[in-house]
């Protein structure tokens, strides 16, 4: 997500809003992986559902 900032170089809104959110996408998937990793889950919509909690508290913070 760090590497969205190298997006204010372009002056183009639309560029910035696209990048920012990939990089949202990338660290809500890593969050995913990580979770369903560490807590060895065996269903794919409680690591979903833990994955989206734990972005919405980082994001709400």
């Amino acid at each position: 997500m760090w590497l969205s900032s190298l997006t204010l170089f372009v002056p183009n809104l639309s560029v910035g809003v696209v990048v920012g959110g990939l990089g949202l996408l990338c660290s809500v998937g890593l969050i995913y992986r990580g979770v369903y990793a560490l807590f060895s889950m065996r269903e794919d919509i409680k690591a979903l559902q833990m994955a989206t909690v734990i972005a919405g508290a980082g994001l709400f913070m």
